[in-house]
């Protein structure tokens, strides 16, 4: 057997050459014409099976780039009796395929993991493209919808199963996120929504996430109401608990004065004066406790307009000025070269601010070297912030999940409503407060627009 392409394409020249001289030899010199019809016809047939055998090579190659152009990777190619060079050609053709059916195979595994874990997400994901053709819908986001075998197409079909998801989904933008309420047979969840949009081989998608947070905030609702319930109760037992003493002390005075005597001595009667005049004191204190938590439940809504935040800082700065002197406290502003605007209120907002800038003065009192920053800036997220740090005593730690709570205070004489009303107008502005302290180095509280 022939193991060699070069001597089978020699042999074949050889072959086609001879067969060309018998047939001239045969023509011009014979003459005879029959056989080298016969000639002519072996000597196509021998040309025919020449080009063929030269261009298989070629027909191989085709094939074997069509098989990878509609991803076929189990054709297999064999080289028989067509030498080194073929049985070498076609070993690296099936070594290509046999590379391509295992990172094919990987990549099947690695997409089966990634199904199976955004099954296994309890937060539900929807992900559409530009034409609302539905390309990843996951178990919990079906379970949200109550449609377990749901089998939607289209992000259109959500709007027939549940109309105001459908419309959060539609109007949801990049990198926002909002609290939605949908009511299902029979309950009410609260989701959280949250969208992103990309873009795949220039194809646009957009995921949306989907979580249920209604437990998550019926615990922090209910750790909130133990919490106030638990304040309330201790400035009420404050002052109901004097008010009952007293009250049976007077009481007891009257009762033991009229056995003895039908009159009242001097003393008693002072003693009596004494007693409702406490009673009336502590009486004023609950009222004006009360007034306080009604105040506190009665925040006028905000005007939005545009405001320089820089230059109502610098405003807040020489409002507090008298009062920054007289505790000999610089305020050091920390402001960007650029224009800082936001949307708020600007009376709200001067409100929370001068109450932050109040409490900073109050804790720096007694303190050695006193000094209060306050910094802007703009987030990676394109947010402003505000940070008003201090270099006071700071808070305890069991205390400072505590200060945001209505009527909790740790000053003889706060109200323990100030950071209360300042969160919640924050709130109001979409906004947030929060707060950092490490006692003995300071406390910083941080403004987010």
């Amino acid at each position: 057997m022939l193991k060699n392409i070069k001597l089978n394409i020699l042999l074949r020249l050889l072959l086609l050459l001879g067969l060309m001289g018998l047939l001239m030899y045969s023509w011009l010199v014979l003459g005879r014409y029959l056989r080298s019809v016969y000639l002519v016809v072996f000597l196509g047939l021998a040309s025919a099976e020449f080009l063929w055998y030269v261009d298989k090579t070629n027909r191989d190659l085709g094939n074997f780039l069509l098989a990878l152009l509609h991803n076929d990777f189990t054709t297999r190619f064999s080289a028989g009796h067509q030498g080194k060079s073929q049985a070498y050609l076609y070993k690296s053709f099936n070594a290509i395929n046999q590379k391509f059916l295992e990172l094919n195979a990987e990549r099947e595994v690695l997409f089966l993991h990634q199904q199976m874990l955004v099954e296994h997400l309890n937060v539900g994901i929807i992900s559409f493209d530009r034409h609302g053709k539905i390309h990843l819908l996951n178990n919990a986001f079906r379970q949200i919808l109550q449609q377990p075998q749901a089998l939607l197409r289209q992000v259109d079909d959500l709007k027939r199963v549940q109309a105001t998801l459908y419309e959060a989904i539609q109007q949801a933008k990049a990198g926002e996120r909002k609290v939605i309420k949908i009511r299902r047979e029979n309950d009410l969840l609260q989701l959280a929504i949250q969208a992103t949009e990309f873009n795949l081989k220039g194809k646009y998608f957009k995921l949306i996430s989907a979580q249920d947070i209604q437990g998550a905030l019926d615990e922090q609702e209910l750790d909130a109401w133990q919490k106030l319930i638990k304040v309330l109760t201790h400035e009420i037992m404050n002052s109901v608990v004097p008010i009952t003493s007293l009250s049976d002390t007077l009481y007891l005075i009257l009762a033991q004065s009229l056995q003895s005597t039908n009159t009242l001595s001097a003393k008693t009667l002072e003693d009596v004066r004494l007693g409702l005049d406490a009673i009336r004191n502590r009486s004023k204190g609950l009222v004006g406790f009360t007034e306080t938590y009604k105040n506190l439940t009665q925040i006028p809504l905000p005007k939005f307009a545009q405001l320089s935040l820089s230059a109502l800082v610098v405003r807040l700065r020489s409002l507090m000025q008298p009062r920054l002197e007289e505790a000999q406290i610089p305020l050091l502003l920390d402001l960007p070269d650029n224009e800082v605007y936001i949307l708020a209120d600007m009376q709200l907002i001067e409100q929370v601010l001068l109450n932050l800038i109040k409490n900073a003065i109050e804790a720096l009192e007694n303190q050695p070297n006193p000094c209060i920053n306050l910094q802007v800036g703009l987030s990676p997220e394109g947010k402003t912030w505000l940070k008003l740090k201090d270099n006071g005593p700071g808070i305890a730690s069991d205390q400072l999940d505590k200060i945001f709570v209505p009527f909790f205070t740790t000053k003889p004489q706060g109200s323990g409503i100030g950071l209360s009303l300042c969160r919640q107008i924050m709130r109001m502005h979409k906004g947030s407060l929060s707060c950092h302290s490490v006692p003995g180095q300071g406390t910083a509280f941080t403004v987010v627009f």
